[in-house]
């Protein structure tokens, strides 16, 4: 059997973690240039920067969502443990 042990600590320090890589992701593609001087190739590297941005802000959504996650499964992870040892307390004091 299995044991699965997931500290409080550790899962904040995951969620924390995803939450950050959202905040420094997320509106990067706000300092991006308008319009490049790139002379022949500044269509291409428009298109570059453009794609960049669309990445960019895909991966912080990414990571927002993954922030979300971490937390819910760790709130379902100690509220199911929770349950179970209320549980099993209550059928040890029913033992005579």
């Amino acid at each position: 059997m299995s044991e699965i042990r997931l500290d409080d600590a550790d899962a904040q320090s995951i969620a924390g973690l995803h939450k950050d890589a959202h905040d420094g992701i997320s509106g990067t593609g706000d300092n991006t240039p308008g319009t490049v001087d790139a002379g022949l190739a500044s269509a291409k590297i428009g298109q570059i920067i453009s794609l960049l941005v669309t990445e960019a802000d895909d991966l912080a959504v990414a990571n927002l969502m993954v922030t979300n996650i971490v937390n819910a499964v760790a709130d379902d992870f100690y509220d199911t443990d929770a349950a179970v040892s209320g549980a099993l307390h209550s059928l040890h004091e029913s033992i005579p």
